[in-house]
Parts: C-alpha cells; sequence; structure tokens
C-alpha cells in the first residue's frame, strides 16, 4: 500500500501515511517512551570592554531562561509618564541593561549568595578617606577598573565598610 502510495504522491505526504499505518498497527503495544531530552548546557561569556564596562552573553536553558526573563521584563518597564517627567526615554535595550544592573544589586543583598574561599562575595573598592569625604575624585574597584566617588558613595550606602590603611607601596598594614 505504501510503496503504491509512494507513486503517486510527494515523500511528505507518504511519510505521514507511514505513520498513520504503523500507528493503526501498533493500537495495543504500549505507548513508546518519551525520548531522553537533549541536555541543555548553560552558557555565560563576559568580556570587559576598552571602556572598563563588562560585556554580558549568556544562553540559558529554558527554566532558569524564563525565569531571568521575567525578572528582567518587570524590571525594565518604562516608568510612568508624568506630567514632569514625560514618557520614559530609555530604549527597550537600555532599560533591560538597567534591569540587569538592578538586578546584580538585588542580588549582592540576597541573604542566601553562596560564599567565594569561605567568605561571602566581596567587592572591594580602595580609595583616599579624605576623597571619600570631600565626595571627589575616583576610586579603584578589584579588577582595576576606576569608578567616581559619587558610585563609591552609592556603593557604600549598601555595603558593609571596613576601613584598611595602606602603606607607602599600597600594602594593608
Amino acid at each position: 500500500t505504501v510503496v503504491g502510495y509512494a507513486r503517486d504522491f510527494e515523500p511528505k505526504t507518504v511519510r505521514d501515511l507511514g505513520r498513520k499505518l504503523a500507528y493503526a498497527l501498533l493500537q495495543d503495544d504500549p505507548e513508546p517512551p518519551e525520548p531522553e531530552p537533549e541536555a541543555l548546557v548553560n552558557e555565560h561569556v563576559m568580556r570587559r570592554r576598552k571602556d572598563g564596562r563588562l560585556e554580558v552573553r549568556a544562553v540559558l536553558d529554558t527554566v532558569p531562561g524564563s525565569l531571568y526573563e521575567t525578572m528582567i521584563t518587570a524590571l525594565a518597564k518604562p516608568r510612568p509618564e508624568t506630567a514632569l517627567e514625560g514618557v520614559d526615554p530609555r530604549s527597550r535595550s537600555e532599560r533591560e541593561g538597567d534591569a540587569l544592573a538592578e538586578l546584580v544589586h538585588l542580588l549582592a543583598r540576597a541573604d542566601q549568595l553562596p560564599e567565594h574561599g569561605g567568605e561571602p562575595v566581596t567587592l572591594t573598592v580602595t580609595m583616599r578617606y579624605e576623597d571619600l569625604a570631600d565626595q571627589v575624585g575616583q576610586a579603584m574597584l578589584d579588577n582595576g577598573e576606576r569608578i567616581p566617588a559619587t558610585q563609591v558613595r552609592q556603593l557604600a550606602c549598601d555595603a558593609g565598610i571596613i576601613p584598611l590603611v595602606l602603606g607607602a607601596h599600597s600594602q594593608p598594614m
């Protein structure tokens, strides 16, 4: 029957007929097992740009990807229009970038973060006390990047501060 059908119809139609015939013949057999899902690998790539910013690319499995998308979408909503502010001027990609930055800050305050070397994950910022108090100058992050004093003050609002005195060769005393 299938060979005769193959002479008159295109391959897709013949394939569909074959499936229907196989299904009709195997009515009393147990259902075939579901194929094992392909093992998906989550990927994450970070690259430091020349301007000091961090470029991030990620490929996530369905469940964590959906969770990530839901969180970013919620945080990236345009700000409500008001008479004073007007419409949110940021593009969608800018809003989503700001949402990712906000998500990083929220995660940094989470109480269930893993430890790194037996200690909570820590961002080290080095800055002269006088510059911090006077709100001038720059600080250096532990990766060598520099940030302005205003950002250091914002970080200090959500962080524990451990003052450290450095010697002549920037060694802790």
